[in-house]
Parts: structure tokens; sequence; C-alpha cells
């Protein structure tokens, strides 16, 4: 019973860690990029290059999908 709980915790989307890689362009100098969080109770992220950042315990998936798609700076989704 507890292999089929682990399956399913496995298999849902939001179950994955993102990476940040460092700024986009290399010429750019920025070693800390300030992440507003979209609710804005919460506090804000500084995130550096090497970071990892857990989806659900750390940051919401919507949040997550903002990082991925973010111009100035490089993410990386990791399957756990």
């Amino acid at each position: 019973m507890a292999k089929k709980e682990e399956m399913e915790k496995q298999s849902t989307p939001e179950n994955y860690t993102i990476i940040a890689k460092g700024p986009a362009d290399s010429k750019n100098g920025a070693t800390v990029l300030r992440y507003k969080r979209l609710d804005g109770r919460k506090t804000d992220i500084d995130i550096v290059a090497g970071q990892t950042l857990k989806v659900g315990d750390e940051i919401t998936p919507e949040e997550a999908e903002n990082l991925l798609n973010l111009k100035i700076w490089n993410f990386e989704r990791v399957n756990d």
C-alpha cells in the first residue's frame, strides 16, 4: 500500500525541483535574483546560481512556471 502512495506522489506534476542556472546574459554581473512572490503575504526569495527550489515546499507550481519562463535568468526543471 505504501508503494502505491509513493508512486502516486512521484507521478504528480508538482513533485519536482528547479535549479537556478544564473543570469541569461553572462555579462549581466548579477549574482542574486530577487523574486517577488505571487502571494504578496509571503516574503521575497533571493535566488543564486546553483540554488534548488522544491515545488510544493518552497515555491508553488505557479511560481515555478514563472521562474522557468523568465527571460533574464535561466532555470532548469529536474524530476526528483
